[in-house]
């Protein structure tokens, strides 16, 4: 039985090799378990994706709401936010940040409340209780975003007249100085480097640090490294190639161009040929 996890918490399987995909994931303690109805396994993930987050949000909901099937509030604004992001392919950890926004977002500003009762005031106020529960800046920026693409949502389905005017501006903490990035000696690393090639699955893992050192990515973007990012480089930049790495898979969630050196990319070349 053919099994995968498309994001941390579900578990998708097919009962039959070419049978329909089933998702099966707890939701409070209640386990919740059914045919996605789709046999391929893209459209059969952003189902349960769209299962999950249903409910999630429907299990902070008030019974009056709940009783009318959704519609127009924070809790439904939640899961199509989520559809949205698994329809886009992010990350496991990607959509768990988006699960957590809402989940402060529904929690303090009420998963039943309609998008038209979301105005400056309304925000300045969910900065502030986020603030005095300790939350810092970026987080509580990621989750003004998150309400931000609920409100396009509501107004792109017709349940919102138009989009707040005006946003408050939450103020970014300095970075914490234990999550700042350190320099190492050239010999620590190599020893790492020795130590890498010496474990299972070692020369792909060199590979990919290799690659993280000559580039600056990320390790998520290294593991969702295509060739289709690759292209020839302009003269005057004076490397061979250039790596173009797309909106949906940048934790900024901005393109970015990131300079290939020659060495960097004989490294994606032979990951493309399967090369050790």
């Amino acid at each position: 039985m053919p099994t995968a996890r498309p994001h941390a918490g579900i578990t998708l399987y097919q009962r039959e090799a070419d049978g329909p995909w089933w998702f099966d994931f707890r939701v409070n303690g209640k386990r919740i378990r059914r045919s996605t109805g789709e046999r391929d396994r893209g459209p059969a993930e952003v189902a349960a994706l769209q299962a999950r987050a249903e409910a999630l949000t429907q299990a902070g909901r008030p019974a009056r709401r709940a009783s009318e099937g959704g519609g127009a509030d924070l809790a439904q604004l939640a899961a199509l936010d989520l559809t949205r992001a698994g329809a886009k392919g992010v990350t496991a950890q990607q959509s768990s940040s988006i699960e957590l926004s809402w989940t402060h977002l529904c929690r303090l500003l009420g998963a039943d409340t309609d998008p038209s009762e979301i105005d400056f005031d309304v925000v300045e106020g969910f900065i502030a209780a986020r603030r005095k529960e300790g939350a810092r800046g970026q987080s509580i920026r990621k989750e003004v975003q998150a309400l931000k693409r609920g409100l396009v949502i509501a107004r792109r389905r017709g349940w919102l007249a138009a989009l707040p005017n005006e946003w408050p501006a939450v103020r970014a903490d300095p970075p914490k100085k234990e999550q700042a990035g350190k320099l190492h000696h050239p010999d620590t690393l190599r020893r790492w480097f020795d130590a890498l090639d010496q474990t299972r699955g070692g020369t792909e893992a060199r590979r990919q640090a290799e690659l993280v050192l000559r580039t600056g990515l990320r390790a998520a973007e290294i593991r969702r490294l295509t060739w289709s990012w690759v292209e020839a480089a302009p003269e005057s930049t004076g490397v061979p190639a250039i790596l173009r790495i797309p909106a949906e898979a940048a934790k900024t969630r901005n393109e970015r161009v990131v300079a290939l050196t020659a060495e960097a990319l004989a490294l994606v070349e032979a990951a493309r040929e399967g090369k050790g």
